[in-house]
């Protein structure tokens, strides 16, 4: 038996013949759903280190949303609530410590439930190197370090992929230390 879900993932189970048909239903489904778990939280990950960067280089290079929008646009997309947070993180990133380069490297999924009009929110851990300037004593010094930081992305499922358009708690601040 081959199950395909929207998400354009294939999942197969074999059941053994001896078992009964309770048994085989039930190893199918345990199957069904570990792959499932699985190939998306994969997919999630992926979409979601792509998304991150698209919005951190951005926000480095102080481009307006307008620059990037095309990258996350949809048919009858709306990215206010995309628009609006990308705009208040570019703000508020550090102005002591200026990021000046971030790679992401990892994203672990922790949590995924959907909202009532269908938006899976996805929290993440999101791992990153970072390199910052700044000014000390009249010197201009340069840090990089990893973080690990906590991120709240939020998708539609649009033509079996995922499309960013909202995130939250995006980190500002990166330690020079």
């Amino acid at each position: 038996n081959i199950l395909t879900i929207c998400l354009g993932v294939s999942v197969g189970a074999t059941a053994n013949a001896e078992k009964s048909t309770e048994e085989a239903d039930e190893a199918m489904e345990d199957s069904t759903d570990e792959a499932l778990e699985e190939n998306s939280e994969k997919k999630l990950s992926k979409q979601a280190l792509k998304d991150l960067q698209i919005i951190y280089d951005a926000a480095i290079d102080n481009k307006s949303f307008s620059k990037i929008k095309s990258k996350f646009e949809y048919k009858d997309c709306n990215l206010e609530k995309l628009e609006k947070s990308y705009n208040e993180f570019k703000n508020d990133l550090s102005k002591n410590n200026i990021l000046t380069k971030i790679d992401f490297n990892e994203a672990v999924v922790g949590s995924i439930y959907t909202t009532e009009d269908k938006i899976l929110n996805v929290s993440v851990t999101a791992k990153s190197k970072y390199t910052v300037k700044y000014e000390e004593n009249g010197k201009k010094k340069k840090h990089s370090d990893k973080a690990s930081d906590y991120v709240t992305l939020y998708y539609k499922i649009i033509d079996n992929e995922y499309k960013l358009v909202d995130v939250k708690y995006l980190e500002t601040y990166f330690s020079r230390y």
